[in-house]
């Protein structure tokens, strides 16, 4: 009976692709004004600026001067690495809904993917983990920023997914 309740919450989950849609484009739009608002309220100054000029024309020259004309106090969250946590998060979330409706009589847990999803799944990450190392590298911000700018979509995609699920569940969103 268990698993029979089991199956039963994996299929309503399997009719409701839309949530899914619904959460992807709600956490890259609220991401974009969280992002926004961090970076006006917090005033970061970007490591290009804190290091000085003969520093910087070793590195780069071209790409910290330019950053650090532009926006000097924009360093807190990264864009970028929000803007490359969503993309992986489009990724992943159609390989495993691809997946689910490959397997539809499997849980979640029991399903299995492919080397060609897996590998899919592994190059979405690896772009985040590469956008982010690269913003470190052109001096246009810290580690810290990085990693709080590729999680606030993360965070926001959970909970909004979750809403809309337990939403659909409890006033027949169908």
């Amino acid at each position: 009976q268990n698993s029979e309740s089991v199956r039963k919450e994996s299929s309503q989950e399997r009719q409701q692709p839309y949530s899914h849609c619904h959460a992807l484009i709600a956490s890259y739009n609220i991401s974009c004004c969280v992002v926004l608002l961090m970076k006006q309220y917090t005033g970061r100054t970007r490591p290009c600026v804190t290091f000085s000029a003969a520093q910087n024309k070793k590195h780069f020259a071209i790409i910290p001067q330019l950053l650090a004309r532009l926006a000097p106090q924009a360093s807190f969250p990264s864009a970028d690495a929000m803007s490359a946590s969503c993309v992986a998060l489009v990724v992943v979330d159609l390989i495993l809904l691809h997946q689910q409706q490959q397997q539809p009589d499997m849980t979640t847990s029991e399903q299995q993917l492919n080397v060609n999803d897996a590998s899919v799944m592994a190059a979405g990450v690896g772009v985040v983990l590469l956008t982010c190392l690269g913003r470190v590298y052109f001096l246009a911000h810290h580690v810290l920023d990085t990693i709080v700018g590729a999680t606030i979509p993360l965070l926001l995609y959970a909970g909004i997914l979750q809403f809309l699920v337990l939403f659909s569940n409890n006033t027949q969103y169908n």
